[in-house]
């Protein structure tokens, strides 16, 4: 992918650090828009986009010009040496109850090498329930399929290869009980033993059930039923819970950017394959195939409106499973770079850290 590319610096107003044209806001500045009035309800509340001037944004993770992302294997030496200024990682070092890291760990890893603190932020699925998880209950599938004992909230095996993983209906209070308001919680237990925030997985669910495809189980209303999810999960840590500095970063779904309201509760987001997409199962190694221009334009058009409100984009593109695909990454930097995302590279699976990207002294500033 060459850098720069003209059509998306149209998006942008410029080649490389075209990012630069948005203007800048301050570390709690909400950045909202007075502009097309679209409206969503969201727990009985309605608001209308563009025009709810006292939202206040929630904390960002500022500054970030690096970060790593690892879910499998993980080594608590490995990540206390990685110098990246955010490490997403499991809360389990091998996604088994019995290796959920502890508070010590967990301080262990924040430090840097070099001196000073790194954010460690822990991956939650809350578009998907995983076999390995503390709530799992093993008599709730069989076949691969939910069983007469699953809950209402629990729905077909993931498609795409990862096994263990199944749909939910992430709007379900039963769930949504797993995820935040039990004492056991995935959240609670998440924010007792010290990681800086949670990353967010499986935030498209909410267009999965909004597809046609689902028939009489569409869900019309599941954009906004997922912004309010987000939004109760950082209100639990950073109010009920008193940590107000707790970070939130949904994975992907930044068509839900164009509403204020989400974008006030995030402190960052995170975006796989902007650039290049899996083709085949997860399961296999995948190959690779570059996205179209006008994809590519419609995604770079939804994360601007998080650049612009400097909420930082944590980007990643799958390159390290192939020496052929590796041979991307240089240009691949430059171009998630030039439109101030923060870049990285990493396999598939993300069973290893890979290497961090250097971060540039100047260029679009995030912090």
């Amino acid at each position: 992918m060459s850098t720069g590319p003209s059509w998306l610096s149209r998006l942008f107003g410029g080649g490389a650090g075209g990012a630069g044209r948005f203007r800048r806001r301050g570390f709690f500045s909400g950045g909202v828009r007075r502009g097309n009035r679209s409206k969503i309800d969201l727990g009985g509340r309605r608001y209308q986009e563009g025009v709810d001037a006292d939202l206040v944004p929630g904390p960002r993770l500022a500054p970030v010009r690096s970060w790593a992302y690892q879910l499998q294997g993980i080594s608590a030496e490995t990540v206390a040496k990685c110098d990246a200024d955010v490490v997403v990682i499991d809360s389990s070092s091998d996604g088994s109850v019995a290796g959920m890291f502890k508070a010590e760990d967990i301080a262990r890893m924040k430090a840097r090498p070099g001196g000073g603190s790194k954010k460690i932020i822990c991956y939650m699925s809350i578009g998907e329930a995983e076999e390995q998880r503390f709530y799992w209950d093993s008599s709730w599938v069989r076949n691969r399929a939910p069983s007469p004992k699953a809950p209402s909230w629990l729905a077909d095996l993931n498609g795409e290869g990862w096994e263990g993983n199944f749909k939910v209906k992430f709007w379900d209070p039963a769930w949504q009980a797993i995820i935040i308001d039990r004492p056991d919680s995935f959240l609670n237990q998440i924010v007792r033993v010290g990681f800086d925030g949670v990353y967010l997985d499986i935030i498209d669910a909410y267009d999965f059930w909004m597809d046609s495809d689902r028939g009489r189980a569409r869900r019309p209303t599941a954009d906004a039923e997922m912004v309010a999810f987000v939004r109760r999960i950082a209100s639990h840590a950073r109010d009920t819970l008193k940590k107000r500095d707790f970070a939130v970063v949904p994975q992907n779904g930044e068509p839900l950017l164009k509403y204020p309201e989400y974008r006030a509760a995030i402190s960052a987001i995170g975006k796989e394959d902007i650039l290049y997409r899996m083709t085949g199962k997860a399961n296999r190694t995948p190959q690779l195939a570059a996205n179209d221009k006008d994809e590519v334009a419609k995604i770079i058009s939804d994360v601007r409106l998080a650049v612009a409100d400097r909420i930082p984009v944590l980007a990643v593109e799958y390159l390290r499973d192939r020496d052929t695909d590796a041979k991307k990454i240089p240009d691949a930097l430059r171009t998630l770079r030039s439109y101030g995302l923060v870049p990285h590279f990493g396999k598939r699976l993300l069973g290893e850290l890979s290497p961090v990207e250097t971060p540039v002294p100047s260029g679009p500033a995030l912090a």
